[in-house]
């Protein structure tokens, strides 16, 4: 059994959520450089003593819910590209699951997508409040999807 899950949103503007077993919960926003987001991934796959860490990755397609310029489009699947390629390289076992999968046991559907991102964040508050103003609008969807993969991989505290 892993002692690492990790949970990802993806986007620029995404984040990481993760845990080791036995700690609590953490999250930090998007970096800006590739090589940031690389070595992260690789220096928490260095702290996972027992089995193959755990990923969660928002599954993305060429839609990203409103017209994108096709340039916008390319920089967000190079993204999803570096963190894949580096979460494939440290050996994370890897769940690739659609926002719908996540999103569905919110309660959360039917309103526009920046009430919606205000709503996500406030129920990351709910979920995890030891993490107060680190819960932001970059890390609201990762502490989700981190959420969603504990119910899957059974509660991983």
């Amino acid at each position: 059994m892993s002692d690492l899950l990790l949970a990802i949103d993806p986007g620029k503007s995404g984040g990481f959520a993760w845990q080791y077993k036995g700690s609590p919960v953490a999250c930090e926003r998007m970096p800006d450089v590739e090589a940031e987001i690389v070595a992260m991934i690789t220096f928490w796959r260095a702290g996972a003593e027992h089995g193959a860490p755990i990923a969660y990755i928002e599954k993305v397609g060429g839609y990203a819910g409103t017209p994108q310029p096709g340039s916008r489009m390319f920089t967000f699947g190079r993204n999803v590209g570096v963190i894949m390629g580096a979460l494939y390289a440290a050996g994370y076992r890897i769940h690739e699951v659609a926002p719908t999968r996540w999103q569905g046991k919110l309660g959360i559907g039917g309103i526009d997508a920046k009430k919606r991102k205000a709503e996500f964040r406030n129920k990351a508050h709910q979920l995890f409040p030891h993490l107060g103003k680190e819960i932001t609008l970059k890390t609201a969807d990762a502490l989700l999807i981190f959420d969603y993969a504990c119910q899957i991989e059974g509660n991983h505290t």
